[in-house]
């Protein structure tokens, strides 16, 4: 997908909160809707917002990527530190309920600000696309001489086999009325694909040990 095709799905993207957003402003400033009605649909319209505004920081990151225009410096990282800050950060922002652990240590020579845009998406993918109560999560952290593998499990609704190249796309979503409503755009991955194509990194989907999906990031 060139830029040109890229920029045109991103502005179709748009459309769907931006007129949402209209609309419930449009209801509660007219005062058609009142009292607890109209403040259901600000929190509705702020969810929204967050979701455009989610949109345009991740179109940033790609794009910039693409052109390598952005995050050129690279330094050397302690991974499960960065983990641990990503899975707060994360635990104040969302409002789902997930126990993580993280097993391994070591570190990694990459550019910081792209290394934890990769983690925490694929952190944050592992929580929402996930139906359980007890949303569970395992990282792990291994080395094999000079080859780092991080591996993230998770116990939630899983991938198909068939569907697992797919995802990486710009825009790609198995089902895209579910990852609408659960504040996908479908850019979540395809941003993680470039991260690691930049980055020198492989990165692929298998099945879980906890039943969902597993994502694993190599590095040599």
């Amino acid at each position: 997908m060139d830029n040109k095709e890229i920029i045109k799905m991103s502005a179709h993207e748009m459309n769907t909160p931006i007129a949402v957003i209209h609309g419930y402003a449009d209801l509660i400033g007219c005062g058609i809707i009142k009292g607890d009605g109209a403040r259901n649909m600000a929190v509705k319209i702020k969810n929204e917002a967050k979701r455009l505004s989610r949109l345009v920081e991740e179109m940033s990151v790609y794009t910039g990527i693409m052109e390598g225009s952005i995050y050129s410096e690279k330094v050397q990282i302690d991974i499960k530190s960065t983990l641990n800050q990503i899975v707060e950060k994360i635990k104040e922002d969302t409002k789902y309920n997930f126990f993580i652990q993280i097993a391994g240590e070591g570190s990694v020579y990459a550019n910081k600000e792209l290394f934890k845009i990769l983690m925490k998406h694929i952190i944050e993918n592992a929580i929402i696309y996930n139906e359980n109560e007890e949303r569970k999560i395992l990282c792990n952290i291994t080395f094999e001489g000079d080859k780092l593998t991080i591996t993230i499990d998770d116990n939630g609704v899983g991938i198909r086999e068939d569907e697992r190249e797919s995802v990486f796309e710009c825009f790609y979503r198995e089902d895209k009325e579910h990852s609408r409503k659960l504040g996908g755009n479908g850019m979540g991955l395809a941003v993680c694909k470039s991260i690691a194509n930049a980055e020198n990194m492989n990165i692929f989907i298998s099945d879980s040990s906890l039943g969902g999906t597993r994502i694993t990031v190599e590095k040599i």
